[in-house]
């Protein structure tokens, strides 16, 4: 088997306007939907930060096609989203850190 990797998926929009209000329970179901063998999801911070695993050969904008996807479906209109590794998350606020 392979080994799964965790990302985080950032979701441009979402709740932000009144048009793109839906409770984030409902974009989780919308979410579980989309889950492939290769990426699934397992959380939500607030409604438009997603985190996830996905196996190590997958790139991880494969989670942001399914999230797009999705919640386009679910909106009626395109959304939009990226997906970084923990690791690089981890780094860019490392970094911040360090430049106060």
């Amino acid at each position: 088997m392979s080994e799964w990797q965790v990302g985080v998926a950032f979701v441009r929009g979402l709740n932000m306007f009144k048009a793109r209000r839906i409770k984030g329970e409902k974009i989780f179901k919308a979410l579980k939907r989309g889950e492939t063998k290769n990426v699934q999801f397992i959380r939500m911070y607030k409604t438009d930060i997603i985190i996830f695993v996905k196996r190590k050969e997958v790139p991880y904008a494969a989670a942001s096609s399914i999230i797009e996807r999705e919640l386009s479906k679910l909106f009626g209109e395109r959304i939009y989203a990226t997906s970084r590794s923990v690791r690089s998350v981890r780094g860019a606020l490392e970094q911040a850190k360090r430049s106060k």
